[in-house]
């Protein structure tokens, strides 16, 4: 995340020479996006300039371009025919978009007063969101201040920082966001989509004590509860907005719903703007603020670090994570003390099964939760993966049930592949070349890292195997696969590569490709892949961040940085998972701070 300052110069009329003069009948208003050298936009080859000019009543839009990217550097100067109430038009707001894609890249917005120059800070949309998990009926939030307090239900408030409470409708069809007192007209119903690309200014009759009520007066109807992308702005108690759109509407009696959101402390306008909140985390070279996580396993839980993680189901929200973890790791000694921590979904502890290994590291589920892998790098001396079965994800067998094995790639391959120090694993669905193939990561053998591949129940001789290309002997190598494509965190040549299931290398990425200012990786070791979205999720370990981007390398969001335990803060994140709720649930294996993380993918 970078917070970018770009002028944006207004002038009534203009004379041959490029100066301001005053506004006069029929003139026009020309935008000048100026060129500054501390700013640094996001751009597209080509580019779109839309603007919106606001009354409470009224508003112009209007579109220019295509812009190159070189020309937004300099000076762009848009011409806007105005009616005879100019004076009456309050706002302007302006987004920056591909012209191919129609992806918006940066917005602002400028309260326009009686000067004749004024400046709007535009804010590029690669910036992290923060968001709500789940606002249970009767609780209230304040955006600003990120309070979350428990008023109970209908019950009218005067908390200080609270904006907004969650209730059930009274036709008990959902949830409404209200104002905290019940009667405040604070929340405004804007449409349901991209909320991005929100630039007008809510007119005064959008606004209603209720989401509820503001949507039926603009829908018509009956009571409606909110909706996954229904688009919102409230009125914060302390002054400005909060922008937010609906991720998860809630389930009655079980959660609340669950929001996206920004602030804007200073104009009516539900756009980006820099606030305080972000002025508090400001940094440099792409690296967002600390993005709070939804929850946190509990101090203590693990006594030593944690290495792998994944979680049940992978197709929706998750029921089950489930983490690797040794209190005693000793490559040399067999101190037997590895288990593996299945954790609720609120990451409570459940149980634990493999309790007994060595230096327990990688871990994967199967697509139906009956069976589950373990690499344990150097189990009684030797490296294994081993295999636990059960009738379910809560019917694990004790230590030893599974079965364990120790093979080479083939017999005619084995002195260039047999398994050295496996790390990593991962399973394929039930399609693709190895329907429920397991995926085994081996970062010691004749000094490259290879892949083994073995079908299900993965007990005998791999498949295939490939290496060469991956890391070295040191160099442990997270992957994940949808059966046709296998995905590789590299993390001995600081990079993401992809593969064919049968080891043809594809693309590579040194870094994130954030177009605000690529960040290059640093020994990255975990990869998760949410195959329904084409999203990566990566650890990138030395940088203590995550990375999310699309299967193709196109940059999402990227959150975290070096932090002793603190919220939102990793220190060498190893392991990462991804479950199919929308959006993703992203669990974390922070492992030098002992905890897992969850947070909301972006």
């Amino acid at each position: 995340m970078i917070t970018v300052s770009v002028p944006l110069a207004l002038f009534w009329g203009c004379n041959k020479g490029g100066q301001p003069i005053s506004p006069a009948n029929s003139s026009s208003l020309n935008i000048n996006l100026a060129s500054n050298l501390n700013a640094q936009l996001l751009s597209a080859t080509q580019n779109l300039i839309l603007y919106n000019i606001s009354s409470s009543s009224s508003s112009i839009t209007g579109i220019y371009g295509p812009v190159s990217s070189s020309a937004l550097t300099g000076q762009v100067s848009i011409g806007v025919n105005l009616p005879s109430d100019v004076i009456n038009y309050k706002l302007i707001s302006v987004e920056i978009v591909n012209a191919l894609t129609q992806q918006a890249l940066d917005i602002g917005a400028l309260a326009i007063s009686s000067n004749n120059e004024a400046s709007v800070t535009l804010g590029p949309l690669n910036k992290s969101y923060y968001a709500v998990g789940s606002l249970s009926s009767g609780y209230g939030y304040g955006f600003e201040s990120n309070t979350l307090t428990d008023v109970g239900p209908n019950t009218p408030t005067s908390v200080s920082g609270i904006d907004v409470v969650s209730n059930i409708t009274s036709n008990n069809l959902g949830y409404e966001l209200d104002n905290p007192a019940l009667t405040g007209s604070t929340v405004a119903y804007m449409g349901n989509g991209n909320f991005v690309n929100y630039l007008s200014v809510p007119p005064s009759s959008s606004f209603n004590s209720s989401s509820s009520l503001s949507k039926k007066s603009i829908l018509g109807g009956a009571l409606q509860p909110v909706a996954v992308g229904d688009v919102y702005c409230v009125e914060m108690k302390a002054g400005g907005y909060a922008w937010l759109q609906i991720t998860d509407a809630g389930i009655l009696g079980i959660s609340g719903p669950g929001f996206v959101f920004r602030i804007n402390t200073t104009l009516p306008y539900c756009g980006y703007e820099k606030t305080t909140v972000d002025l508090a985390g400001s940094a440099v070279n792409g690296t967002p603020t600390p993005y709070a996580p939804l929850a946190s396993s509990a101090s203590g839980l693990f006594t030593g670090n944690v290495y792998g993680i994944a979680v049940y189901p992978s197709t929706s929200a998750a029921l089950s994570i489930f983490v690797s973890n040794d209190p005693m790791v000793n490559a040399f000694t067999n101190t037997n003390s590895a288990y593996v921590q299945v954790l609720n979904p609120n990451l409570t502890a459940n149980t634990t099964f493999a309790n007994g290994t060595n230096w327990a590291q990688g871990i994967a589920v199967n697509s139906t939760g009956t069976t589950f892998y373990v690499a344990s790098t150097y189990s009684q001396g030797a490296p294994t993966v081993q295999m636990y079965g059960g009738t379910g994800i809560t019917s694990i067998g004790p230590a030893g049930a599974g079965t364990t094995f120790i093979p080479p790639d083939l017999p005619t391959k084995a002195l260039a592949g047999q398994m050295g120090a496996p790390e990593f694993v991962a399973v394929a669905p039930n399609s693709g070349i190895y329907p429920n193939g397991l995926f085994v990561t081996d970062s010691a053998t004749n000094g490259v890292a290879d892949v083994l591949v073995f079908n299900p129940p993965a007990v005998g001789a791999a498949a295939t195997y490939w290496n060469g290309q991956i890391g070295t002997s040191t160099s442990p190598t997270g992957i994940a696969t949808d059966g046709t494509t296998s995905y590789i965190a590299d993390s001995g040549n600081n990079q993401i590569e992809t593969y064919t299931v049968n080891g043809l290398l594809g693309n590579s990425w040194t870094t994130d490709n954030n177009p605000a200012g690529a960040v290059a990786f640093s020994g990255p070791q975990g990869i998760a892949l949410n195959a329904a979205e084409g999203l990566l999720f990566i650890a990138d370990t030395n940088n203590n961040r995550v990375v999310e981007m699309t299967t193709t390398g196109v940059f999402k969001a990227t959150w975290g940085t070096w932090g002793l335990g603190t919220a939102g803060n990793f220190n060498l994140p190893v392991a990462i998972a991804v479950d199919g709720a929308t959006p993703p649930n992203v669990y974390v294996a922070d492992s030098a701070n002992k905890r897992v993380l969850e947070f909301k993918a972006l």
